[in-house]
């Protein structure tokens, strides 16, 4: 009896003994990314493809060659990615055909815009647009109808305020939520949709990637077409205009500018978790090119995976 005492006693220190020694964790997938066996042509993909997707265009041989030692320079790091995706978006040193990096890039994103809400239509069909615009308001002007008059007015001025665009870009003058609604409020946008029916259903799945419910619907249609006071989103409102400012400020206004750019730059879905983590700081700082940023540095976008 002793002896087996003599083995349990043994057996429980042993194991007292191994549980006070502390477990040393690993955590996979913690060291720095290495780099190095990242190919040249690679390299020069990702470059170009930056060049495409921000300026609309490919790098000479010469700013091929200078992006590519840079980001070889600095190990293709992080950092040095978004110094060149920031050097792309808003350099304003001269560039032979496009005055500068941050021009090209602001007429970049006015086409993407454009591409998303107008069925990507040129500048030729919205100023064929304003002087359909123009010549309403002059026949009204001749029949004296003043109320007329000014819908008219409203109506060219939103369109030209749509090619002013690129400018405020640039500048980062406005907002992204300003340029959605200019681009939700114009004769153009009324013409692809035909009519309110379609006009709330198109601006939900333009702005939201999906359709309203019959709630929404309803009370978008009555503030739409009846001017009829609704509330949506927890915000209320009775015009046309006062719709469009609701949908364009909401939080899914957010979720579905991150989901539109995923699938502009990734080709791509994005996934519960990346919608999630990306709105905590997207609803804060409210900058587009940020979260442009977020995706064009990523290891997926250039191919380093």
């Amino acid at each position: 009896m002793k002896k087996h005492f003599h083995y349990f006693l043994i057996f429980f220190i042993l194991i007292a003994t191994y549980s006070c020694n502390k477990e040393t964790k690993f955590i996979p997938d913690n060291e720095a990314p290495d780099y190095s066996g990242i190919s040249t042509i690679k390299i020069e993909n990702y470059v170009n493809r930056l060049f495409i997707d921000l300026i609309g265009r490919e790098p000479t041989q010469v700013e091929m060659n200078q992006q590519v030692s840079f980001l070889k320079g600095n190990e293709l790091k992080k950092e040095a990615r978004i110094q060149l995706v920031d050097r792309l978006m808003n350099s304003n040193d001269f560039v032979v055909n496009d005055s500068s990096y941050d021009i090209a890039s602001s007429k970049r994103l006015y086409e993407l815009y454009k591409a998303r809400f107008l069925e990507g239509a040129s500048n030729q069909t919205i100023n064929e647009f304003i002087g359909i615009a123009e010549q309403d308001y002059l026949a009204d002007s001749l029949n004296g109808d003043l109320a007329a008059m000014e819908i008219s007015k409203e109506r060219f001025t939103q369109l030209k305020k749509i090619l002013l665009m690129p400018q405020q870009i640039e500048t980062n003058q406005m907002q992204f939520t300003y340029f959605y609604q200019l681009l939700l409020m114009n004769d153009l946008y009324d013409f692809i949709n035909m009519n309110s029916f379609n006009y709330v259903r198109s601006c939900f799945n333009d702005m939201f990637d999906r359709f309203p419910t019959n709630t929404e619907f309803l009370v978008g249609f009555d503030m739409v077409e009846n001017n009829v006071s609704g509330t949506l989103f927890n915000q209320i409102g009775s015009t046309k205009s006062d719709f469009t400012s609701i949908i364009v400020q909401s939080n899914e206004c957010y979720e579905g500018t991150i989901r539109w750019m995923y699938r502009t730059l990734l080709a791509r879905e994005a996934t519960t978790v990346e919608v999630q983590t990306t709105m905590v700081n997207f609803l804060n700082n409210k900058d587009i090119r940020w979260l442009q940023t977020q995706i064009l540095i990523t290891d997926e976008y250039a191919s380093f995976l």
